[in-house]
């Protein structure tokens, strides 16, 4: 991501892979990048509120976001998929059953494996408490995604899920 002046040339360098020295035929274009708007469920006091029902609707996510620790350092580290940052929350509150299964999938493939880690407790300082944290457990999808299945919780109570990049 370096920054160049409107109207500079750039040059790009294309060749095969592999060393094989191989020939064939390609496609390439250019468009002009526009920055993805920076998400609103940044910290985990912002998180988006997911509606549970009988099968899974998905909601479009998006990790331009910060580091959560950088706003809280009190949050406990998720303890699986190498967590780096850039990290966005959503919040479920459990149904009169006690159970909540939470899982991600691929949408454009600019993300095609990540983390996710489960988290009761409330978002202030050192409120929050891991549940469970997963990486590449949900085989649903051909890429690394997640899923987290929680049972013999309570009703009502308010779940944070923490999502990353990997």
């Amino acid at each position: 991501n370096v920054a160049h002046t409107a109207g500079q040339t750039l040059y790009v360098r294309v060749w095969e892979w592999g060393g094989s020295s191989g020939t064939g035929s390609f496609n390439i274009c250019a468009t002009e990048y526009t920055p993805p708007a920076v998400v609103t469920n940044d910290d985990c006091s912002t998180a988006e509120t997911l509606t549970l029902g009988a099968t899974c609707v998905a909601v479009i996510g998006s990790n331009n976001a910060t580091n959560s620790e950088d706003t809280d350092a009190t949050i406990p580290d998720p303890g699986c998929s190498d967590y780096a940052g850039r990290d966005v929350w959503y919040t479920v509150t459990v149904p009169a059953s006690g159970k909540v299964i939470v899982e991600t999938s691929e949408d454009d493939l600019s993300i095609s494996d990540g983390g996710m880690a489960i988290y009761s407790g409330s978002c202030d300082s050192n409120g929050l408490t891991l549940v469970d944290c997963d990486d590449s457990s949900n085989s649903n999808t051909i890429y690394d995604f997640e899923r987290i299945e929680l049972t013999n919780r309570t009703e009502g109570e308010e779940l944070f899920i923490r999502v990353w990049a990997f």
